[in-house]
């Protein structure tokens, strides 16, 4: 949590509060800043120093929409319930802002009626890529 203090102005909170196991995996939204931390290692280990060699001073894969969205985490209860994965979910019921609205325009589809759902920064440990993390 520490890592995050110089990085929002405001704590986090889930909006959608889920939670289930299945197997000896637990799959639910990410509850906490300590969680929240975690997740963003997991980003940072896979997305950073697995797929470019890179290193970022703060060891976090963190951008500003992380703050307005759920983060669905699955974990490893076998393992010490070990983060193995994670999505990012942006709701329009919770913001108006989305991360593809950076690249495209979506002025027309967010105009549509209706929910819209942004899932975005999946990844999964290099480990647990052999199928059941993947359907989960």
């Amino acid at each position: 949590m520490a890592r995050l203090r110089g990085l929002r102005k405001t704590g986090f909170a889930p909006k959608v509060k889920f939670e289930t196991e299945v197997g000896s995996y637990r799959i639910k939204t990410v509850a906490s800043a300590e969680e929240l931390d975690r997740v963003l290692k997991l980003r940072y280990q896979i997305f950073h120093r697995e797929y470019r060699g890179a290193w970022l001073p703060r060891g976090l894969d963190v951008d500003r929409f992380d703050f307005e969205c759920d983060h669905l985490i699955i974990q490893d209860l076998s393992d010490k319930e070990r983060l193995v994965g994670t999505y990012r979910l942006l709701c329009s019921r919770y913001t108006d802002r989305f991360y593809s609205s950076e690249e495209f325009d979506l002025s027309e589809f967010l105009a549509l009626p209706g929910t819209k759902l942004e899932l975005g920064r999946a990844c999964v440990d290099k480990h647990y890529r052999g199928g059941v993390v993947m359907a989960l």
